[in-house]
């Protein structure tokens, strides 16, 4: 998996929590402070979700491996 797809795939991650800290501040009910204090909160799960998404079982060939045994992989092409 490329780093661009990891990046992105995490960064959609943290938006569940976003809309959790902005919505409510949006609406009055919570002080922008309060989400503007919990925002470095997002990184966590962007951060876990982007190492997660990188690690590969061991002694199991990696994606770009099995799609070029693959009939049709890119190799063939």
């Amino acid at each position: 998996m490329s780093s661009r797809l990891r990046v992105g795939i995490a960064l959609l991650a943290t938006v569940p929590m976003l809309l959790a800290l902005v919505l409510p501040a949006a609406a009055g009910v919570l002080p922008w402070a309060v989400s503007l204090s919990a925002s470095p909160a997002l990184a966590v799960p962007a951060v876990v979700t982007y190492v997660r998404l990188g690690r590969t079982a061991a002694g199991t060939a990696s994606g770009r491996d099995r799609d070029a045994a693959r009939p049709g992989g890119p190799t063939d092409r």
